[in-house]
């Protein structure tokens, strides 16, 4: 009995043993799995391989999701052509969730982060796996073909810091696509929505970068900048109105804007104040380091008596963005060219040439024949006097003949009084008594002679001879203006100065024809220039053109 009593206890003994033994493994084996579980390595979303699948050769270059369901996503376009993004969504289904934005401009092989509220994410844990899609709609900016995609999205929710900021803030502020830098950078947005789409740039650093996305609750809002602009105020001190329409001489320091503006100011353009675009011609200084830019802007309404009006001049971003086209946005015919200043063989002469949409009347002598259509040529023998037509009007005479173009068409000189302004692109060197005219009339009444050999500018008529006259020191190249004004008021000016004014009454103001000429005051000499273009414009109240002033700096 003691024998078998003795046996049990040791029996309970061992099994205690056994299960304390045990106890402890299965516990510490519940505590490391309990610890696994809280690292995810349980959870399937740990494994799960992001994907932001975008197809059209649309890329996403880098994406995340924040805790409050805001996809960060930036996109490239590895299209041939460049993009205008117009609308973005991210939903449980293609298509879904979407809200349209401000065009955001999209060149190839440029990218762009946009924020995207994602349908469903709001209120994420870290780490939570989110799978949807992303939708695009974007129209070629080319082929003008517009295209909604859409995209598989997986992505894992990230923490995120937030801001107090009710505003969009970025450290770079153009719309331009990737940029590189040598320091950290700190992109850092918020808005005042939860359902918003921003977008910001993105920046690439050599050391580190950090990004910081924050939002609450509502619309639509981006960070695009589109353009950059300045208010120009034009004030006419006459206590006249201007004719409507008018043309508006600006002229723009454009170095001190050179930051924003494309190397030509191919991405400039001109706006009313209710963003209505105004057409208008760059005449020269086309270069964002010139400091003696004139453009020409045409004016629908004029400016009234005694008042001002304020334009907008924008720098549209990134700085390739075209503006220029032949119809509301471009520039002299030479500046097309690779060389303005010879354009011999050029092939793209007059090709953003839009004076026939801001002038009264314009012709640029493009081609190689003359526009019968406007003009009618008198020469004298051939032998003494001839013209070509090349991308310009070349004119050459000897022994006092003559070459003239008359108008077609007559110019309302009696209700609107205009303005003809000849440019004359180059003269030869040798020139010492040739001389180039530009009037009204046919024979002309009145005209403005200028004669570079001997600095002469003078106002003529038929009879009378000059009235006027100025000595001036002639330039290569110049534009020589004239105006009949009234039946006794005659006005001339060369590269708008050296005003000349006259009081004739030996003709009455008419409707009468544009008239050109180049001649020969000698037997003995050769002589020959090359006009480059033509127009006539309003002609400002007293022949005084409205004054401009600048303001601020200011982006949309």
């Amino acid at each position: 009995m003691e024998i078998n009593s003795r046996i049990g206890s040791r029996k309970a003994q061992s099994a205690m043993e056994y299960l304390t033994t045990y106890g402890w493994a299965i516990l510490i084996i519940g505590v490391v799995l309990a610890a696994l579980a809280e690292m995810g390595l349980f959870n399937p979303s740990t494994y799960a391989q992001s994907i932001c699948d975008l197809p059209a050769n649309l890329f996403c270059k880098s994406f995340f999701l924040s805790t409050s369901g805001v996809l960060a996503v930036t996109i490239e376009n590895t299209m041939q052509d460049p993009i205008n993004i117009t609308a973005v969504g991210c939903g449980n289904q293609p298509l879904a969730n979407m809200q349209s934005i401000t065009p955001v401009y999209l060149p190839q092989g440029h990218s762009y982060t946009f924020n995207v509220q994602c349908e469903g994410a709001a209120n994420s844990h870290i780490g939570q796996l989110y799978a949807g899609y992303i939708t695009l709609n974007y129209t070629d900016d080319v082929t003008l073909f517009s295209q909604t995609l859409s995209g598989k999205v997986i992505v894992k929710t990230v923490e995120t810091s937030t801001t107090s900021s009710s505003t969009i803030t970025t450290s770079i502020l153009t719309s331009t696509t990737t940029s590189t830098t040598t320091s950290s950078t700190s992109i850092t947005t918020s808005t005042s929505t939860s359902t918003s789409i921003t977008s910001t740039s993105t920046s690439t650093t050599t050391s580190s970068t950090s990004t910081t996305t924050s939002t609450t609750t509502s619309s639509i809002s981006t960070t695009t900048i589109l353009y950059y602009y300045v208010p120009i105020t034009l004030s006419n001190s006459q206590s006249s109105a201007t004719p409507s329409p008018f043309q508006q001489m600006i002229t723009v320091n454009s170095l001190a804007y050179e930051q924003y503006e494309a190397g030509g100011l191919t991405n400039v353009a001109f706006y009313n104040a209710s963003g209505t675009q105004l057409d208008s011609w760059l005449e020269s200084g086309n270069s964002n380091t010139s400091t003696n830019t004139v453009y020409w802007v045409k004016l629908p309404n004029g400016i009234p008596a005694s008042s001002s009006i304020t334009i907008y001049m924008r720098f549209y971003q990134p700085l390739s963005n075209m503006q220029f086209n032949s119809n509301n946005d471009g520039e002299a015919p030479q500046l097309s060219c690779p060389n303005p200043s010879n354009i011999t063989n050029c092939s793209t002469y007059a090709e953003y040439d839009d004076g026939a949409n801001v002038f009264n009347f314009y012709d640029n002598f493009a081609g190689t024949s003359l526009n019968t259509k406007y003009w009618s040529i008198e020469t004298g023998p051939s032998t003494y006097s001839g013209y070509t037509v090349d991308n310009g009007l070349s004119v050459w005479v000897s022994g006092q003949y003559f070459v003239q173009l008359v108008s077609n068409f007559t110019v309302n000189l009696i209700n609107y009084p205009v303005i003809s302004d000849l440019y004359i692109a180059s003269y030869s060197s040798s020139l010492l008594t040739g001389r180039m005219s530009n009037g009204f009339g046919s024979p002309p009444a009145y005209y403005l002679l200028t004669v570079p050999s001997t600095g002469l500018a003078a106002i003529y008529n038929l009879t009378n001879y000059d009235c006027a006259y100025e000595s001036i020191k002639y330039p290569s190249n110049y534009i020589q203006s004239f105006s009949w004004a009234a039946t006794n008021s005659e006005w001339a000016q060369v590269n708008y100065a050296n005003t000349l004014t006259c009081i004739w009454n030996t003709f009455s103001i008419s409707n009468y024809s544009l008239y050109i000429r180049f001649d020969e005051g000698s037997y003995t000499y050769v002589e020959s220039a090359v006009y480059r273009w033509v127009r006539t414009r309003a002609y400002p109240p007293s022949g005084v053109m409205p004054s401009v002033s600048f303001g601020s700096l200011s982006h949309n």
